[in-house]
């Protein structure tokens, strides 16, 4: 049984080896004579079994291929060792067996917590189709049969079993701040400065050898040798300012002589070098995506000619097949960075200048690969990578795994979950996930994530109050704290007899407003709510830890940075064009909501309220009429 490749995300799953089983294990399953026939009819059912949609707790569902093939080998491993140690006479598999059958066959062919289940889910899917009536050979689950009649288990007693070691279940680590910065940076250079005169000198290199192959002569020949490396000297190697490179900002792998050894000198001497950084530049090609995204590995390697169109809007396309029910997995795509953009278009230009004409991957096997020749699907993203890693010299900056591109997107779970407000929703959205605890699993990979969460949540906070303090001493802050604020800083430096506040005393002053960073907390962007739990307000009905939930504008508690007007001026923009629209259409109720939205937003900032009532009458209108 072949499935089909179209069915099989792109990767190393569409290998012939990967989406292929064998219903007879070689012959192994049917080589038992008479008992032969009836064994195979009830594998090729039961396989067909877990093919079927079934009722599970999230709705009827059915198997995506590629977990049908695992299931389906699982289900093999099974018949492989009921038929070694518990045989039937008359060949069947499953009706025969017991509680204690089942439990020894199921800890024979898995390990791990996890596959045990995966088993006793095989085991009560087939039960079910048999009860159904699609199978009449299936594992009877409870003590007595569809037909009432009772029946004797088998005896328990038998040798001990033998319990396999446990095997902790991987956890894909997110990459150190430094890997990242220091692959970026290296991959940003490449991408820029290198990469056309080194895809251009790659093509030339290979045009050389193609015409001496046509000639009869090999790649190992002195003379074709000495042509590629005439080329090579040839070549007036810039930088995108137009400076010569006589030297990179990094030491990488080049061929010196008969061996490869790391060294930043340039431009290279041997062909080896140029096959060598091609590989490489296709590495860093990926991270930038990789990066960017935070895709499956699948589905950055889906990308195809066709998405073109979308990478000129800033878009990658791939197909995903993970959590979709279509056979052949679903198109989608992801907001692409300027940087990833220009690496994509990098990645187009080398895939075709090797592949068949009339191929549309993107990703290339950049050298021969066993009987694979150049040009064809590179099927496995990580190698390569790793590769590039260790000819960059940052193989030490992994950790205690290797650079797995599967990582980068644990990599974006933690820098977004620092970084973006409403990150496990942005993450949700981003990473395609059907519910929250798919996307917190990834957010909290990294074990020392909330740590580091609450480190970067308290320096975040300290430094948006430092920043609510200068504006608010400048004038520049809004809101009903800012007022008094500012007159309670004003007698404190009179007191203190300075002219002004300066960096030091600035911080200082700050570290004491918010007890040490852990008052004042962010209740939207660019706004601070400044209430002690000691202190009375509105969100609480009174003393208690504030809740920014209930934030109101009228609150003295409320204190509101510059980069908060910009988002007000917006708004009131908007609730201006629909309250217009509501009273043209005579909507009275929904007129009357947006009033009150509107004079909400007015409160906030003078200077904001003053240019609205100067432009707009309905504004003017709505203010005077408070």
């Amino acid at each position: 049984m072949v499935m089909p490749e179209r069915w099989m995300p792109a990767g190393a799953l569409r290998r012939v080896s990967k989406r292929s089983i064998d219903p007879t294990l070689g012959g192994t399953l049917t080589d038992d004579g008479t008992s032969a026939s009836i064994r195979d009819e009830s594998v090729r059912r039961s396989l067909l079994a877990l093919w079927l949609p079934r009722r599970t707790n999230t709705g009827v569902r059915s198997y995506a291929p590629s977990s049908w093939l695992g299931s389906a080998r699982m289900l093999l491993r099974c018949v492989e060792w009921q038929k070694r140690n518990r045989p039937s006479p008359d060949g069947t598999i499953w009706g025969h067996l017991t509680r204690a059958d089942r439990s020894a066959m199921r800890d024979a062919v898995v390990e791990g917590e996890r596959s045990r289940a995966d088993v006793g889910a095989l085991f009560r899917w087939l039960s079910e189709a048999g009860e159904r009536g699609v199978l009449s050979d299936y594992p009877v689950l409870a003590d007595e049969r569809p037909d009432h009649g009772f029946v004797r288990e088998g005896s328990n007693i038998g040798p001990a079993p033998v319990w396999p070691v446990r095997n902790e279940e991987r956890t894909w680590q997110p990459f150190s701040d430094s890997f990242v910065t220091e692959v970026v940076w290296r991959g940003l250079w490449i991408q820029r400065n290198l990469a056309p005169q080194l895809l251009d000198c790659w093509s030339a290199q290979r045009d050389i050898t193609a015409e001496a192959a046509a000639g009869g002569q090999t790649s190992k020949n002195p003379s074709v040798i000495e042509r590629r490396r005439k080329h090579m000297a040839t070549i007036d190697w810039r930088d995108a300012d137009g400076q010569s490179i006589t030297r990179l900002p990094f030491p990488i792998t080049q061929k010196v002589g008969t061996k490869f050894e790391r060294s930043d000198a340039w431009p290279p001497r041997d062909g080896g070098t140029i096959a060598l950084l091609v590989g490489v530049l296709q590495a860093m090609n990926l991270c930038m995506v990789a990066f960017c995204v935070g895709a499956r590995m699948s589905e950055i390697a889906s990308a195809e000619d066709d998405g073109v169109e979308d990478l000129a809007e800033g878009r990658l396309r791939g197909r995903t097949f993970k959590l979709v029910d279509e056979v052949e997995g679903q198109v989608r795509d992801w907001p692409l960075h300027p940087a990833a953009v220009r690496a994509m278009e990098l990645q187009y230009d080398l895939a075709r200048r090797v592949r068949p004409a009339d191929a549309s991957h993107v990703w290339v096997l950049s050298g021969r690969a066993g009987t694979q020749p150049i040009g064809s699907p590179l099927l496995n993203l990580t190698e390569p990578m790793v590769s590039a890693v260790e000819h960059l010299g940052l193989s030490h900056l992994t950790g205690t795994d290797r650079a797995h591109a599967h990582r980068w997107r644990h990599t974006v779970a933690r820098i977004v979950a620092f970084s973006v407000t409403h990150a496990p929703q942005v993450l949700l959205d981003l990473f395609g996930h059907r519910d929250l605890e798919m996307t917190l699993r990834y957010m909290l990979s990294d074990p020392e994530i909330a740590q580091d969460a609450m480190r970067v949540a308290k320096e975040a906070a300290f430094v948006l109050a430092e920043e609510a303090v200068a504006e608010t001493i400048a004038g520049d802050a809004g809101g009903p704290a800012a007022a008094p604020l500012r007159q309670g800083l004003d007698d404190l430096r009179m007191r203190r007899g300075e002219d002004a506040y300066g960096a030091d005393s600035l911080r200082e002053l700050t570290d004491i407003l918010t007890f040490g960073g852990r008052q004042w907390e962010l209740v939207r962007p660019g706004v601070i709510c400044t209430k002690a739990p000691g202190q009375f307000g509105p969100c609480t009905q009174g003393r208690g830890e504030p809740d920014p939930g209930s934030c109101r504008t009228t609150c003295d508690h409320r204190l509101e940075t510059s980069r908060a007007k910009a988002q007000c001026d917006a708004a009131v923009g908007v609730l201006v064009e629909e309250l217009e629209a509501a009273e043209r259409e005579g909507a009275d109720m929904l007129a009357e909501n947006l009033r009150g939205q509107l004079l909400a937003q007015l409160r906030r900032w003078e200077e904001v309220r003053e240019r609205w009532s100067a432009k707009s009458e309905t504004v003017a209108r709505i203010w005077k009429g408070e």
